[in-house]
């Protein structure tokens, strides 16, 4: 799965709604676009085009790694990962409907290295099983969450 830390990558993560109540879109492009970590959009496909070219003229380089995952803990899950400059026609591309996640950041780099490590064996069965452990400290209280996702090899070069 797509880790929102690691070690040597992102020690922290960075939550953002994508979608906001009074103009559709995040608020501060030039401070997202600074920091180091992982960010995750929450409710922001429809705005993908937008959000990634926000963080881009504020910055952040269009070789970043980048991935949206598409249904996610649903039989239908499908990941598309490209850099940040290219994410948005990738995912067009690929058809994605909401509701998805955005994730931009390093970590997608150990996500992809996982799908390559084992794409032999998404071959043989064009079904695997990936788990995210994820856990989140919220207002004093902690949720573990394990999520089992389905993944659907479909041949194409960016899509999981």
């Amino acid at each position: 799965g797509i880790p929102v830390t690691h070690r040597k990558l992102a020690r922290s993560f960075h939550v953002i709604t994508g979608h906001t109540a009074e103009n559709g879109l995040p608020e501060d492009f030039e401070t997202l676009a600074r920091l180091d970590g992982t960010l995750v959009f929450l409710m922001g496909l429809h705005h993908l085009e937008e959000i990634a070219e926000g963080l881009l003229k504020n910055g952040k380089s269009p070789d970043t790694p980048a991935a949206v995952v598409s249904r996610g803990a649903t039989a239908a899950q499908r990941v598309v990962h490209a850099p940040l400059g290219e994410i948005a026609a990738a995912v067009r591309a690929a058809g994605l409907e909401a509701p998805a996640v955005i994730i931009v950041g390093a970590v997608i780099a150990v996500f992809i290295g996982q799908h390559l490590q084992s794409s032999s064996e998404k071959r043989k069965d064009k079904m695997s099983i990936f788990r995210i452990l994820m856990t989140v400290r919220l207002y004093g209280w902690t949720t573990d969450s394990v999520y089992v996702l389905n993944s659907i090899d479909l041949g194409e070069k960016n899509v999981i």
